[in-house]
């Protein structure tokens, strides 16, 4: 937001329902889950009259921009950090992602201090981590249970299926470090639009490179923009 993306494109945020500065959840089981924070985001583009859109997300927050692609037409593009594409159910995601013992908190509705610290430094970096943990502090415990059983249950589009057959542009833009992610599983993914051909990596930066090295992510992210809109330029001559 602060950085010269915003001086060339409309760049809008939103926090999902039970995170930040938005209200909890009225219905939670509807809500945290895949598919219930696409419809928060679709209705906030809705709002916007927003009719054409490239969706940037991290973490969690990608894996709900490959729901919204899977159900509105106006996608232009996707930027996923952190989030390898998978399969509904515990299996896909065992295959997309590596251990870490951050995992076993992450659907955990209670946390005490040390827990929120622990999963805040896996996370991010100093000096973002005190960052972190109140936004970990903030969120709706029930967010964090009622999404990964639901993600157990697999109700989730198929992410795999949908980047190896969308036309939609995809970057995928982690850390060298990242610690979720595999970024074997990601080599070897089929992707039908994947910019560069592979996975951009960003030196010294693990989960979050956006923040820890805001400069490097955001030349890729603009340089992936503006392929896309050169593309959508050639299109319509």
């Amino acid at each position: 937001m602060e950085s010269g993306l915003a001086s060339k494109h409309r760049v809008i945020t939103l926090d999902l329902p039970g995170h930040g500065g938005s209200q909890d959840a009225v219905d939670p089981q509807r809500t945290y889950t895949l598919p219930g924070y696409a419809d928060a985001v679709c209705e906030v583009l809705e709002a916007l009259s927003i009719k054409r859109a490239a969706l940037a997300g991290w973490s969690l927050g990608g894996h709900v921009a490959l729901e919204v692609a899977s159900r509105w037409a106006g996608v232009a593009a996707i930027a996923l950090t952190g989030t390898p594409p998978a399969r509904p159910g515990m299996e896909g995601l065992m295959e997309a992602f590596q251990p870490h013992p951050a995992f076993g908190l992450l659907s955990q509705a209670h946390l005490d201090d040390e827990q929120i610290a622990f999963v805040a430094r896996a996370m991010a970096s100093e000096p973002y981590v005190a960052d972190f943990q109140a936004a970990i502090r903030r969120t709706d415990g029930q967010a964090r249970q009622i999404l990964f059983a639901s993600l157990a249950a697999g109700l989730a589009t198929d992410e795999l299926d949908f980047v190896e057959n969308s036309d939609v542009p995809i970057a995928i833009i982690d850390g060298e470090a990242e610690p979720f992610s595999s970024a074997s599983f990601l080599e070897n993914v089929h992707f039908k639009s994947l910019w560069g051909g592979h996975p951009a990596r960003i030196a010294q930066a693990g989960h979050a490179p956006f923040l820890e090295s805001s400069r490097a992510y955001n030349a890729h992210l603009a340089a992936f923009l503006r392929e896309v809109e050169a593309k959508q330029r050639r299109l319509a001559a």
